[in-house]
């Protein structure tokens, strides 16, 4: 046996004997029958043709799943039409082809969803990218599930009070960058306290663009900061959920 082979024994023996490794392959090749015009190399599109671009099964997907204890490492990618390919043509089928020449035309956006996550009672850590929301409601007005994904670093911790728990939480998101756009990170704070019947929370989200965030942006435990200086849109946040039993 070679030392290559050997080490990949090395590592693979622990994660069978401590935690799970599983992959996946999924297949999904579709016709659809529709009234989409294609549309010219210079649409804007918009939020809906991106749902309507993400509603159709990917022709391929695939990946791999790593749990040890409490700690989890997901990895799924798939295989689509490229987006604008996607608009510009008029296909009833999800195979990645150009709508020029029908050469493969591919979105290299890979993966669309992989992450690494440590939970428990306590406490969350997530680090990667995949949906995210803030609130019960489909449409948040900070972070919504709606959209596909978001690169993120995600921390939540709590801790138990007599009446309740007191809650923590701290993240930080990048968007997409266009070819001639700058930089955008969204960072959150926020405390608050719960129990059975309400949730309130307070503190503040930060959208610094045009720039990287600096150590103040950064700092987990600083609210309210940077508000008189550029490349920075501090807004301060009060939230409550409350629950209504009926009768």
């Amino acid at each position: 046996m070679s030392k290559k082979h050997a080490l990949l024994l090395m590592l693979i023996i622990p994660l069978l004997a401590l935690g799970s490794t599983g992959l996946h392959v999924i297949l999904s090749p579709s016709l659809s029958i529709n009234s989409f015009p294609a549309v010219s190399n210079s649409y804007k599109p918009s939020l809906e043709d991106l749902n309507r671009y993400l509603s159709v099964p990917a022709i391929f997907s695939g990946g791999m799943q790593i749990s040890l204890g409490k700690s989890r490492l997901y990895l799924n990618m798939d295989l689509r039409q490229e987006f604008s390919d996607y608009l510009m043509g008029n296909w009833f089928s999800n195979l990645p082809l150009s709508t020029t020449n029908f050469l493969p035309s591919v979105d290299m956006n890979f993966p669309r969803l992989g992450y690494f996550e440590r939970r428990d009672e306590n406490s969350l850590i997530s680090l990667g990218r995949r949906k995210l929301s803030l609130g019960g409601s489909t449409y948040s007005f900070v972070l919504s599930n709606t959209l596909p994904y978001f690169d993120h670093l995600w921390i939540e911790l709590n801790g138990k009070a007599k009446s309740g728990e007191y809650l923590y939480n701290f993240f930080v998101i990048s968007s997409d960058r266009t070819v001639s756009g700058g930089p955008k990170t969204l960072l959150g704070h926020r405390f608050g306290y719960m129990n059975d019947n309400l949730k309130v929370t307070f503190g503040e989200e930060n959208l610094v663009y045009g720039v990287y965030p600096d150590l103040q942006d950064i700092g987990p435990f600083l609210i309210y900061h940077h508000t008189y200086q550029d490349h920075s849109n501090v807004t301060a946040t009060i939230a409550a959920e409350v629950k209504i039993d009926r009768a």
